[in-house]
């Protein structure tokens, strides 16, 4: 009988510093340009965000989970069908298209402009699944190598708008979850009704994460 092989190869650490070279490679350049209305999150037309498929730069949760595919998809050397210019898209925030956004893909020069992001308090704006919980992240264990640096551990406070400093690709994962907490329900598997357990989708250094509610 043939001898059955693992579907991956051991990530040396040459390959990771390859991989890494490759996913560091490109940035995107984020604009508002548009706000109909006040953008509850405080985001103002002319503002600039650099973001990449993994860091979000400080822009709004819900806005970054609904436009996360394009922007990993231009990070990567897509691009999205309906554009002309394979290297930058539009796109709306899913609040009734409260804010629009142009995304241009540029080559990355440094890291320095990955900084640690404010959390914004949402409470007292008419969410009131905010204003009775509150939820966090818990790093369980990761399988290799995280490339956003995420340990097991590690606890990160975010919500419906803020993703704190975890990576974007775990946080797109969770946010159908963190929608499902705030509104009051839970995942009908999970034996606590407060927490819902996920994993990121690289499925070699792979994430293992919990998300936990708490009563404010």
């Amino acid at each position: 009988m043939e001898e059955k092989k693992d579907f991956m190869p051991e990530m040396t650490k040459d390959i990771i510093a390859s991989v890494s070279k490759s996913v560091k490679k490109f940035c995107q350049e984020l604009t508002i340009t548009k706000v109909d209305g006040t953008c509850p999150y405080g985001h103002k037309e002319g503002e600039q965000h650099i973001v990449t498929a993994t860091y979000h730069g400080g822009i709004c949760g819900a806005l970054w989970q609904s436009n996360h595919s394009s922007f990993s998809s231009i990070h990567y050397g897509g691009s999205i069908a309906w554009e002309k210019d394979p290297r930058q898209f539009t796109a709306l925030c899913p609040e009734m298209g409260k804010v629009r956004i142009q995304v241009k893909a540029t080559e990355r020069i440094d890291s320095s402009f990955r900084k640690k992001i404010e959390f914004k308090d949402m409470t007292g704006k008419g969410f009131n699944g905010l204003d009775k919980y509150r939820t966090h992240i818990e790093i369980l264990d990761v399988g290799h190598h995280c490339m956003h640096g995420l340990k097991a551990g590690q606890k990160h406070e975010v919500d419906l708008f803020n993703m704190g400093e975890v990576c974007g690709f775990l946080y797109w994962g969770a946010y159908q979850f963190l929608q499902v907490l705030y509104a009051g329900g839970n995942p009908p598997w999970e034996p606590d009704p407060d927490i819902a357990h996920g994993v990121c989708p690289d499925i070699y250094n792979q994430v293992v994460y919990r998300i936990v509610r708490e009563k404010r």
